[in-house]
């Protein structure tokens, strides 16, 4: 809620209005203090967004003539100390902000809880949105330190509560892992307290602890870690689910799959994240969504994503418009255009870290797509013509083609005397007749009649004759490993 849409509340009760006596002067009208102090209070609430300066004057006269007059009250003194809290935020006064927001923190015995947890959440979600001057910033950890030391020794246990968790997002968001460690220890070590185990909402506080020490562990990359902690979220995953906390443990899941290599199981977890953090109305939904793309292409699902109702309202965002337009490439096996649409900084496909890491799976796959399209028309092809279709060196080529070879998805062996790739259909094994060989099935042709691997092999010495000119898979894997490894 921003400052100039807050409302203040006047419910149980809290202000008490008297109908006579001090209020009333000369026949009933107010007394000159209620006059004096309710102009003041409006005509500084008015100048709060063009004058800042002289709002500040006039919610300091609000709140000295409370004190004078009416000591007991903090009606009028606490929606003005409000005010001043993030007027000085904002002018960049952190000293200052620090001591008015001491002096509201001493009022919250006198206004209802409601109240009480309404300014202080819209106090710290001002000044954690990093707007102001760096002079405020600085004092943000200081206003979470006074803050919840005011709220330990209160009984509003949920308010002290959040105020750790939205310090365990600042320190999260800053990547002070030390002290957000710190943080989520308190939180544990809260709801092991007997009052704690008695709430009822104990398994939604416990979530919203996992949901952030999961985020930590996703941004340490402490995989190991993250999985355990993912997992126990599962006990609790029956009875609540809050699309406000699901959406992060469900991302953290996909994340978790994808560094297991699991693709479809990463796309199912990254798409039902998507689907709650669009149902909380969080922005993270949209970045998400690139992420169940990611792991679309990856998985080599057949399912596009952008059939579905949810993500076809995200489909003219122009960072999601190129995300479509990959996936377009990637479908068409257009390699020139998908590495072209990753290379482009404007559409800002890759300045997403977590994308970084899997660029090469998404260009292995459609590299190998590409090469299965290219190769099917013929028996024989050389590898420098299909490095310059893909624009790769042509030993990343041969890489290619031997993964596709070892897979079963060609049926092929490569000749790397004169670099090419010649396609063949299995050679049949002797006949239970006991004829010396059998005739090899020819591999389909081509328009110019290309040269046929399977030439008929009647005796074993035109068989060994071949193994010798054709490297065997197996020997090249191993050389090639020799040669890494050296």
């Amino acid at each position: 809620m921003s400052d100039d849409e807050y409302v203040y509340s006047d419910d149980e009760g809290d202000y008490q209005y008297s109908d006579g006596g001090e209020e009333e002067e000369g026949g009933g009208g107010q007394s000159d203090y209620a006059i004096e102090v309710e102009n003041a209070f409006y005509e500084a609430d008015d100048k709060r967004r063009n004058d800042p300066g002289a709002a500040l004057e006039l919610f300091k006269k609000v709140v000295q003539l409370e004190k004078d007059n009416r000591p007991d009250e903090v009606k009028w003194r606490f929606k003005s100390l409000e005010h001043m809290v993030v007027l000085h935020y904002r002018l960049g006064q952190g000293d200052a902000m620090l001591q008015v927001y001491q002096e509201l923190l001493g009022c919250l015995d006198k206004v209802t809880r409601n109240e009480c947890n309404d300014t202080i959440n819209h106090v710290l979600d001002t000044v954690s949105a990093g707007a102001g001057p760096q002079g405020a910033q600085v004092s943000l950890a200081r206003m979470y330190e006074i803050t919840l030391d005011v709220l330990r020794s209160s009984q509003n246990e949920r308010l002290w509560f959040n105020t750790n968790l939205k310090l365990g997002k600042m320190l999260l968001d800053r990547g002070d892992y030390g002290a957000l460690e710190r943080t989520v220890g308190l939180l544990h070590d809260s709801l092991k307290s007997g009052q704690s185990k008695e709430d009822q909402n104990r398994d939604a506080y416990l979530l919203e602890v996992y949901a952030l020490e999961i985020a930590m562990y996703d941004a340490t990359r402490q995989n190991a870690k993250l999985k355990e902690i993912w997992h126990k979220t599962n006990s609790l995953s029956a009875a609540i689910q809050d699309p406000r906390i699901f959406g992060g443990l469900h991302e953290a899941g996909g994340k978790m799959s994808m560094e297991e290599e699991a693709w479809s199981k990463a796309y199912d977890e990254f798409f039902q994240s998507f689907r709650n953090y669009q149902e909380a109305g969080n922005p993270r939904a949209k970045q998400c969504l690139k992420y169940v793309v990611l792991a679309n292409m990856i998985a080599l699902k057949d399912i596009n994503p952008f059939d579905s109702r949810e993500a076809k309202v995200y489909k003219d965002d122009p960072e999601i418009q190129a995300m479509v337009e990959l996936r377009a490439a990637y479908e068409s096996s257009d390699v020139k255009q998908f590495e072209r649409l990753l290379k482009d900084e404007k559409l800002g496909i890759t300045s997403d870290p977590f994308i970084m890491r899997y660029v090469n799976d998404l260009l292995h796959n459609i590299r190998s797509e590409v090469l299965k399209k290219l190769v099917r028309p013929y028996k024989r092809v050389r590898l420098d013509f299909l490095a310059r279709e893909i624009n790769v060196p042509a030993l990343e080529v041969e890489g290619i083609l031997v993964q596709l070879i070892l897979d079963n998805r060609i049926n092929a062996r490569i000749d790397q005397r004169l670099g090419v790739l010649e396609k063949f259909t299995p050679v049949l094994g002797p006949s239970s007749s006991g004829s010396s060989g059998a005739k090899a099935a020819n591999a389909p042709g081509d328009a110019g009649g290309s040269v046929v691997l399977g030439a008929e092999m009647e005796e074993s010495s035109t068989r060994v004759a071949m193994d010798r000119k054709f490297i065997s898979l197996k020997a090249w894997a191993s050389s090639l490993s020799k040669i890494s490894s050296n």
